[in-house]
């Protein structure tokens, strides 16, 4: 009997340290398959960074047809055994009917949040928002109380005595948004509005919209008239009508936009005025310093993602000044698609 209760105890033993340890080498498998991923992703992101590198100096735009806004090296690329794509959701009907494009967003397209003005800001969110004019009014003025140093509210808008008000309770910032998530924290902005007006916002760059990326809701959001706006894409999109084509045409200079369109489109003078308003005012530029690089890695036949995103500065190179502004990292398992 104790020969036998002895070999239970051992037998209960021996099968306690086998699941430990299939435990721990199962642990350890995944943080292996993890760090492969990660690597993978990372790598992704250098190589997009020796992209934007690569621009020639004196070079005043940049455009759709450029290799940093479409380029199929960046898709799938195998690393031996897991690959990477450097990919961003483009649309042909301003982020509608989204499909992947393997590339880099430059964030001049978008309208900046810390620079922008009250008009500028109100129209953007009846454009991509679908608000009313209340609403939108209500929206733009708290933006601006939010991001400025004073403590007086603008009709409508909100200050630290609003948000003290709050539960949980915070105070307004008085500063400029560091990220483009601070936004949901001012008085207005429902989860539904900040989806819909993410797309086309930024806190990055010098405030000008690039005139050659921008879409027509960031176009109409900076007063530029639809008439106007149409002429700009079809000059953008050349011959084919699609952009990121070889036939695509582009703004070569800041300084030389009404120029360039009044060359393939006839220009009224109001529309020549239109333009050159704008860039007097800061507006509007043909050229873009920081860029989204998203980076996806993933094991062939498996569902483990990691994914990077990244924003990345191009003006800080070689000038002693940080270059990547903002990284994030995360993993997760993909949904198996319907049949």
């Amino acid at each position: 009997m104790v020969a036998m209760w002895s070999l239970a105890i051992l037998t209960m033993f021996a099968l306690s340290m086998g699941n430990s340890a299939r435990s721990k080498i199962d642990f350890v498998y995944r943080l292996s398959k993890r760090h492969k991923l990660r690597l993978a992703a990372t790598s992704g992101v250098e190589a997009a960074i020796v992209v934007l590198s690569e621009k020639e100096k004196g070079m005043l735009y940049d455009a759709l047809v450029e290799s940093w806004s479409i380029n199929d090296f960046l898709g799938g690329v195998d690393l031996g055994g897991v690959e990477f794509s450097v990919e961003y959701p483009y649309s042909p009907g301003d982020y509608k009917d989204l499909e992947k494009r393997y590339g880099m967003i430059d964030e001049e397209r978008k309208i900046n949040i810390n620079t922008a003005d009250y008009d500028i800001m109100k129209k953007l969110f009846r454009l991509a928002a679908g608000l009313g004019k209340k609403k939108a009014d209500d929206i733009a003025a708290a933006i601006i109380d939010w991001r400025d140093k004073d403590d007086f509210p603008k009709i409508n808008g909100a200050e630290s005595k609003y948000y003290s008000g709050l539960k949980p309770p915070y105070n307004c910032k008085s500063s400029p948004f560091e990220l483009v998530e601070e936004l949901q924290l001012v008085k207005g902005i429902t989860p539904e509005i900040y989806d819909n007006i993410r797309p086309y916002i930024t806190v990055y760059g010098n405030g000008r919209v690039n005139i050659n990326t921008a879409s027509k809701t960031v176009l109409n959001a900076l007063g530029i008239g639809r008439d106007l706006i149409n002429k700009i894409i079809r000059f953008r999109t050349g011959m084919d009508g699609e952009e990121g084509t070889f036939d695509d045409y582009y703004f070569t200079a800041r300084g030389a936009i009404t120029a360039d369109l009044n060359k393939e489109m006839a220009l009224t003078s109001k529309e020549s005025a239109e333009l050159a308003n704008l860039v007097s005012a800061n507006k509007l530029d043909t050229i873009s310093s920081v860029f989204t690089i998203k980076s996806v890695a993933r094991f062939p036949c498996k569902r483990s993602v990691a994914e990077v995103v990244c924003i990345f500065d191009r003006s800080g190179l070689g000038r002693g000044k940080e270059a990547i502004k903002y990284w994030r990292e995360r993993f997760y398992t993909e949904s198996v698609p319907e049949e």
